[in-house]
């Protein structure tokens, strides 16, 4: 049976290994620097564990500089998350944003409005242990909270980001979305989680700004105001819902239409200099109209192109001229 390396012991001071030929192939370690890379394998019947590499990162909010270990929560430093508590205690990152499922299956963007650490208040929503005795009865068997996440225009009441304490996806990183929908689960039941990394520095790695998955890209529309309404009508008829003004264009600035399934919006206006509080590219002709897509990375070249075919018998795909992006200046994801 393999052995554990005791909860807080210095990695290289105490290793309780079961054989003879595992101890001699346990190479000396002399330097922090050779402990502080990140190996994991097998010798023998022992598994060694270094501490974790930590990208370079921004934070806002974070805890109280932590000492010590955490034997109520029931992990130690072999843990990465033991290490980040250590380094950051908590806190909101600056590049906060990531790919997951939605609970339909297609893909869309979770936002971390928080990873847990250890406060002055159990009673902080923050708090790693009051996170853990809330959810206690909805956490699977060796499964630890260490984030609480936003899915983009999701209907889940609740999603986190977990680590698993021991077992075969220790240190893995996983999302479980709709905590309190129903219950009691089944604690070894791990059908409800969604795979994100396999380290939470490889997480840390992987997240970007909020505007890199999610953006506004421009368009010049060069048609006068008075032949906008026959855009917008082509538009609702291909499948896109009004959202506002775009059935009457012609009595506001501005309209808005979105696909439901697919979480796009597209805008119309007759030469607003504003789109939903988000200025228009300076460089817009007065004279013309303007078209705008919010959509996903991935989604954008598609929707245009759609946007150029519901335009083509019109006429009009010639007359689109892209001018830009910029972000949607979404902030779901912060809590107070």
């Amino acid at each position: 049976m393999p052995s554990e390396v005791a909860n807080g012991t210095p990695f290289n001071q105490k290793l309780h290994l079961t054989s003879r030929s595992a101890q001699s192939a346990i190479p000396k370690f002399t330097s922090a620097k050779q402990v502080n890379l990140i190996v994991r394998r097998k010798i023998g019947e022992a598994t060694l564990v270094r501490k974790p590499s930590w990208p370079k990162f921004k934070f806002l909010g974070t805890g109280p500089k932590l000492k010590g270990d955490f034997p109520h929560l029931g992990f130690g430093w072999e843990l990465d998350f033991y290490d980040f508590l250590h380094r950051w205690n908590g806190g909101v990152p600056l590049a906060d944003s990531f790919k997951v499922k939605s609970w339909r299956g297609d893909d869309t963007v979770a936002r971390v409005r928080h990873f847990y650490g250890i406060s002055e208040d159990r009673s902080d929503e923050r708090d790693l242990r009051n996170a853990v005795y809330f959810n206690w009865d909805s956490l699977p068997r060796a499964a630890i909270p260490i984030a609480a996440i936003n899915i983009e225009e999701d209907e889940w009441d609740l999603c986190m980001l977990l680590t698993f304490r021991w077992g075969e996806n220790f240190n893995r990183i996983f999302m479980i979305g709709n905590l309190h929908d129903c219950g009691p689960y089944n604690p070894d039941d791990l059908s409800r989680l969604q795979f994100v990394a396999t380290s939470l520095p490889q997480f840390m790695k992987s997240l970007q700004p909020h505007e890199y998955y999610r953006y506004r890209t421009w368009f010049q529309l060069s048609i006068p105001a008075n032949e906008l309404q026959t855009v917008a009508d082509a538009i609702l008829d291909s499948g896109f819902e009004d959202y506002s003004g775009f059935e009457e264009i012609d009595d506001s600035r501005c309209a808005h239409a979105s696909d439901p399934d697919t979480n796009i919006s597209i805008w119309l206006s007759n030469s607003s200099s504003k789109i939903g509080n988000i200025s228009a590219p300076a460089k817009i002709d007065r004279d013309s109209c303007i078209l705008a897509i919010d959509a996903f990375r991935w989604q954008h070249p598609n929707t245009t192109k759609r946007i150029a075919e519901i335009l083509k018998p019109l006429g009009l795909h010639r007359k689109l001229k892209k001018l830009g992006d910029t972000p949607t200046k979404s902030d779901s994801r912060r809590t107070k």
